[in-house]
């Protein structure tokens, strides 16, 4: 199984995973074959990529950390609880920690230790998804890390928390197709305050919970906002949560760019750790997200086309591969597989958008 983009699908693959609605109601089951009158279904819900079954990636599992059923209630809870916020004034807090309890205890019981999926989101409801996923990484890469059971719930609800502040933003800033101008620029940069501010009401949430919203776009070198202050003034999960929504921001389609790669969000993260980012929480970041998820197509040194079939745990950036496609663009009779730890010789050059 793989993840495809819909503007790609051909009409002859067959759905890996179920695609719900935004109600959670199966929209398409698995194993159906997406024929053009459902590509045009999917795109008119606002699906940006879904996951096939073909020829290529027959038999290729990925593995998500979360059941489908709690990443999709998880996105209507905060929905839900944003939207009360703009109705009634107030967030409840409560249904919030459950779902936060419920992410931590499916993280913390899961088989896979590493990040390696591709989330299927629509486009409008990106800031929902967004908070989860930023929630997951940090809940992920935090136990790895031997912060104890209390520091990774406060983790959890500061992450899953962080964007609450932009329920203030208008939707036009939020989702302007081109670059903000200085003043829509100028009232981003307060959802931050706005977040904590709300925040600062609920005497259920910790300091370091509210600190989370407040500080995650702060820098190390003091060229954040919405403080302007400098590592020693930043809290260890602040920094954390950073590095997650910066990952996860960057490999998300946006109105105004196109979703980089992750082995290219990857190599950046770790090229600001000399600046604007904490060096520790980068590599620990590294240690757990893979750089190309499983289902990934990719080419290699020799010109060969592959897809990633499985994660090497231990060393990341070297998956096994399966190779099904020569370097004149050949299909082989017969796909094979590389462990590219083992064989030092070869090596992913790019991912492709196939």
């Amino acid at each position: 199984m793989r993840a495809m983009s819909i503007d790609r699908l051909k009409g002859e693959e067959k759905l890996g995973k179920n695609v719900y609605d935004d109600h959670g109601s199966i929209l398409l089951t698995a194993g159906t074959k997406v024929s053009d009158k459902y590509v045009d279904k999917l795109k008119l819900k606002g699906y940006i990529q879904v996951y096939v079954e073909d020829e290529v990636s027959g038999g290729i599992e990925v593995d998500d950390m979360l059941r489908e059923k709690t990443r999709r209630q998880s996105r209507q809870e905060i929905k839900q609880q944003f939207n009360n916020y703009l109705d009634k004034k107030d967030i409840d807090i409560e249904r919030i920690m459950k779902c936060v309890d419920q992410i931590m205890d499916e993280i913390l019981s899961s088989k896979e230790i590493i990040f390696n999926i591709n989330d299927i989101r629509t486009k409008d409801e990106y800031t929902y998804a967004h908070s989860v996923n930023v929630c997951v990484l940090a809940v992920t890469v935090g136990a790895h890390m031997n912060i104890n059971m209390n520091r990774l719930k406060e983790l959890a609800i500061g992450a899953i928390l962080h964007d609450v502040g932009k329920i203030f933003v208008p939707h036009e800033i939020l989702n302007k197709a081109g670059k903000l101008n200085d003043a829509e620029f100028d009232f981003m940069k307060k959802h931050p305050k706005l977040g904590y501010d709300i925040l600062n009401q609920k005497p259920q949430i910790t300091p370091i919970s509210k600190n989370i919203v407040l500080m995650h776009h702060e820098k190390m070198n003091g060229t954040g906002y919405p403080l302007a202050v400098e590592s020693a003034q930043i809290h260890q999960l602040t920094r954390l949560v950073t590095v997650c929504d910066m990952y996860d921001a960057m490999t998300s389609d946006r109105p105004y760019r196109k979703a980089m790669k992750a082995y290219e969000v990857i190599e950046y993260l770790t090229h600001l750790s000399t600046t604007e980012l904490d060096r520790e929480m980068v590599d620990a970041f590294r240690r757990f997200v893979a750089p190309y998820p499983s289902g990934v197509i990719v080419r290699l040194n020799n010109g060969h086309k592959a897809i990633v079939a499985l994660q090497n745990k231990d060393m990341l950036t070297r998956p096994i591969v399966r190779v099904y496609e020569d370097e004149k663009g050949n299909k082989l009779m017969s796909t094979y597989e590389i462990d590219l730890k083992k064989n030092l010789t070869i090596f992913i050059n790019e991912t492709l958008d196939e």
